[in-house]
């Protein structure tokens, strides 16, 4: 990842987005662009006072950001009809490798959040997205240790063990490969018990994550496979992980970010911030 961007607004929350890209960006000895967008919501008397008030704006974002992560960074200042859009346009524009913003400022503290803007922006993203959770800026690691990767036999949870894994490896992090079964089986016709039927499933994810594994280079890396809700799993997991890493959805368009059924809950509940890679060609 040779750029890394990170969206900001006037709210607690975008410290830290600022906090986790600027770790990103150090230890990928990446560049760092921050992205501010006004959207004119409010109308004002004459052209005049519309630009004095985005100058003001766009004048304490980047002393904010300035104050919160140093320099260096280019800053980016975007007037659009929406926060989405600006920042989408922005990450094409600079070809970045992952897009940070923070948690909604509704969320509970150490949970990430994802509002309206942010889930608009999720959605059709041309690069991976970063939900960092809120608060994370006043407890955050000093380095990112340990990454989980949460893993289903699908080209897009694939995507995401290979962006996962290579991240771990320009961070000197450890990996964490997660597969769940879902709890909910059932006697089948074929007569399997219950816990016959979930050893030939915890088998074949097994074997898929053996074989996974083996095509990504990563030096520390475990897998676990266990029976479960994902979402409740992948949560729960999150508690003791510096970042975890989700696939979009299997359909919808190659290279965008597609959230799934899973991804937005666990974005909503993560102790640890999420990043959604985009849907991998086929």
């Amino acid at each position: 990842m040779d750029v890394v961007a990170v969206g900001i607004e006037d709210t607690e929350e975008s410290r830290d987005a600022l906090r986790f890209a600027r770790q990103l960006a150090d230890r990928e000895e990446a560049e760092l662009h921050v992205v501010s967008v006004h959207t004119d919501t409010v109308f004002y008397e004459g052209r005049e006072q519309i630009e004095a008030v985005r100058e003001s704006y766009f004048a304490r974002m980047v002393e904010f950001a300035r104050e919160e992560i140093g320099e260096p960074f280019s800053f980016h200042e975007i007037t659009e009809v929406s926060a989405p859009r600006g920042l989408t346009e922005l990450a094409e524009k600079v070809n970045a490798g992952i897009l940070v913003i923070g948690s909604s400022h509704r969320g509970p503290i150490g949970r990430a959040l994802l509002g309206d803007a942010g889930a608009r922006l999720t959605s059709g993203a041309p690069c991976a997205v970063a939900v960092t959770p809120r608060g994370w800026a006043d407890a955050s690691p000093d380095r990112i240790g340990k990454i989980g990767i949460g893993f289903e036999a699908t080209p897009d949870a694939e995507a995401a063990l290979t962006y996962g894994s290579e991240l771990a490896g320009k961070l000197h992090a450890s990996v964490l490969v997660l597969g769940v079964i879902p709890a909910r089986v059932h006697r089948g016709r074929g007569g399997f018990s219950d816990l016959a039927y979930w050893n030939l499933l915890r088998e074949d994810m097994e074997e898929d994550l053996a074989e996974a594994v083996k095509r990504v280079n990563v030096d520390d890396v475990e897998t676990e496979v266990r029976a479960g809700l994902p979402v409740d799993e992948l949560t729960r997991e999150s508690n003791d992980l510096d970042l975890l890493v989700l696939g979009s959805r299997s359909y919808g368009p190659v290279r965008r970010v597609l959230l799934g059924g899973t991804s937005v809950p666990v974005m909503r509940s993560s102790a640890c911030p999420v990043v959604v890679v985009p849907r991998a060609a086929q």
